[in-house]
């Protein structure tokens, strides 16, 4: 049962905050925007950045995960 409701809900559930104007009329481009005005406020992240291999490899080259995987062993 899981299974199925979870490929129904794939397709019902609202995407981000940017595209949710787009998805089942969810939001206005009003309200997506005052959205998009807070979280940029609040965080500053309301816009994914693009992906980037480095930027995703980056925290593997931090010693102090590697100490944290060693002692979780």
């Amino acid at each position: 049962f899981t299974c199925v409701a979870a490929f129904f809900a794939y397709f019902f559930l609202v995407d981000f905050p940017e595209k949710a104007d787009r998805s089942w009329k969810f939001l206005s481009t009003e309200e997506r925007d005052f959205i998009l005005r807070r979280i940029n406020k609040d965080r500053d992240d309301a816009i994914p950045e693009p992906f980037t291999i480095k930027r995703f490899l980056k925290p593997a080259l931090d010693i102090k995960i590697w100490i944290l995987a060693l002692i979780s062993l």
